[in-house]
């Protein structure tokens, strides 16, 4: 049987990443000039593979601004259509779009971490209540594409909620979790049995990347 693969990036560096605000879809002003060459460069990292069995089979994003214009560089060098998916948007901060996070922050009663079920904002979503959104998507994803190299390109929070699901971590746990998520990073997640000799135990998601920017490093890019 073949794995099937998820390849999930974040979006390439953005103005409300230096800015610190909160980037929904009226903060979001898409890819600064640094974010744009990161995602060429991770565009032709991921095209050195595009044959054989690192080929990219469908192409995915988030609709936000700076998630759709970091997928275009990807489409460009893939020759494939960009499929946009709302479900793999940031974590929705209702009024706190376009505000600084300090603010977001500062205004949260209680941490946010430990009690991931509560709201951070006016008309927000909770955190547990976006783990279950992503977790939906990707069980949605993997159904749909069985057997197929997936990329994403989504958000650093789409990501780590990634690890809480494949993890199998329970929807009260505290989140994010404290891993890091850079720019036009790479997580890659491969679908397997348990135990090959013993199919009946069904499958697993294994980490097989995170946090993979060799692409910005290395003047020759790194197949994936």
């Amino acid at each position: 049987m073949t794995p099937t693969e998820l390849l999930l990036i974040r979006h390439a560096e953005a103005w409300c990443n230096i800015d610190d605000t909160v980037g929904g879809p009226r903060g979001c002003r898409g890819l600064t000039p640094r974010g744009h060459e990161q995602a060429r460069l991770l565009a032709a990292r991921l095209g050195e593979g595009h044959t054989g069995a690192g080929r990219v089979d469908v192409l995915y994003a988030s609709p936000r601004r700076r998630a759709a214009q970091t997928a275009e560089a990807m489409s460009r060098t893939l020759d494939l259509p960009v499929r946009f998916l709302p479900e793999f948007r940031e974590q929705d901060l209702g009024a706190a779009d376009g505000l600084s996070r300090a603010v977001l922050h500062n205004g949260f009663d209680g941490n946010p971490v430990l009690e991931p079920w509560r709201v951070p904002a006016s008309g927000a979503e909770s955190w547990s209540a976006y783990v279950a959104r992503i977790s939906a998507a990707l069980t949605a994803l993997a159904e749909a594409h069985r057997g197929h190299r997936v990329l994403v390109v989504t958000h650093g929070e789409a990501v780590n909620a990634a690890h809480h699901v494949f993890l199998g971590l329970p929807p009260d746990w505290p989140g994010p979790l404290p891993v890091t998520v850079d720019n036009t990073a790479v997580t890659r997640w491969r679908e397997q049995p348990w135990d090959r000799h013993r199919p009946a135990l069904g499958l697993r998601w294994d980490l097989y990347a995170h946090n993979d920017t060799a692409h910005l490093t290395q003047p020759v890019p790194t197949t994936l």
